[in-house]
C-alpha cells in the first residue's frame, strides 16, 4: 500500500489524483484495512467508504521516513502526566535508529519524493484571513459541510462547495458552488431587514426576546438538574459499595 502510493508520488501525480486511484482501485484504507485484520486502532472513522482515502492520510504515508527502514522515537512529548495532549517533539529532540527493519522502499525513492512534493506544495496566499462562514456552511442535500476554497489563478474569487461533491469523489449529485462575496450580500440584506423589524416592531421584538431568554433558561436548569439526578446517584451507589462489608476468604 505504502509503496504504491510512494509510486504515485514519484510518477508525479497529486495527491487527489493519488486518492481517486487508489479508490477507484478498491484499494482499503488503513483504518478499515486494520479492522479487517481484527486489530483495533484509536481514533473515529471519518469516513463511511472503506475505499475513500483522505489526502491527509495520503500526505502522512509520502513523508513517513519509517518505510525506509527506520526507526524514529520522542516524536511527541507531553509537558507533564498531567497533561494527556501530545505535542510535535523538535527534531534535534527525536531520536533516529538507522536499518532498524526490512525497508519497504529504498531512501533514494524516498528522498525523490519529498523533493517533487516541495517543488508542487500549494501554499495559502500571504496575508490571506479565514473566510467568517468557514465551517458554518452544510449542504442542503447529503449534510456534508461546504468547503472554503480560492481561485486560482484569480485569488480575488473565493467560493464555497459541497466537500461530498460526487466530483470530488463524494456521493453527493449537486457541487452547491457559492460565492463568499454573493453570501456576504445576502446575509448584509438579511441583517438589513431584520434593522428594519426592530425598529419598526421594538416592543415586539423584546417580548419575543424575553420569551426566548426565558425558555433558553428553564431548558438549561432541566439539564442541569438532569446531571445533578446523575451524580447524586452515581454518589450513593458508590459510597454503598464502600460501606459494604468486605468478605474474608
Amino acid at each position: 500500500m505504502s509503496a504504491k502510493s510512494t509510486a504515485f508520488g514519484i510518477e508525479g501525480n497529486g495527491i487527489e489524483t493519488t486518492a481517486r486511484i487508489l479508490q477507484e482501485s478498491g484499494i482499503l484504507t488503513p483504518t478499515y484495512y486494520w479492522a479487517k485484520k481484527g486489530i483495533r486502532k484509536g481514533g473515529k472513522k471519518t469516513q463511511d467508504n472503506p475505499y475513500k482515502w483522505c489526502k491527509t492520510t495520503i500526505t502522512k504515508i509520502l513523508t513517513l521516513q519509517e518505510y525506509t527502514g527506520v526507526l524514529i522515537n520522542f516524536k511527541t512529548y507531553s509537558k507533564s502526566f498531567k497533561d494527556k495532549r501530545r505535542r510535535e517533539n523538535p527534531e534535534e529532540n527525536q531520536k533516529v535508529f538507522e536499518n532498524h527493519h526490512e525497508p519497504i522502499i529504498d531512501r533514494s525513492t524516498w528522498e525523490t519524493v519529498q523533493k517533487i512534493r516541495a517543488g508542487t506544495k500549494c501554499r495559502q496566499p500571504k496575508n490571506s484571513e479565514k473566510n467568517m462562514f468557514a465551517g458554518l456552511l452544510y449542504c442542503a442535500d447529503c449534510g456534508h459541510k461546504l468547503h472554503y476554497n480560492i481561485n486560482h489563478p484569480n485569488s480575488a474569487i473565493e467560493y464555497f462547495n459541497c466537500s461530498n461533491y460526487r466530483g470530488n469523489r463524494g456521493t453527493c449529485n449537486e457541487t452547491h458552488y457559492v460565492r463568499a462575496d454573493s453570501l456576504e450580500q445576502v446575509v448584509l440584506l438579511e441583517l438589513n431587514r431584520m434593522v428594519s423589524y426592530l425598529q419598526e416592531n421594538e416592543e415586539e421584538f423584546a417580548e419575543l426576546l424575553a420569551r426566548k431568554t426565558s425558555q433558553d433558561y428553564e431548558r438549561e436548569k432541566r439539564f442541569r438538574q438532569q446531571k445533578l439526578a446523575e451524580l447524586n446517584a452515581r454518589y450513593s451507589e458508590v459510597d454503598m459499595l464502600l460501606s459494604a462489608p468486605t468478605r474474608t476468604m
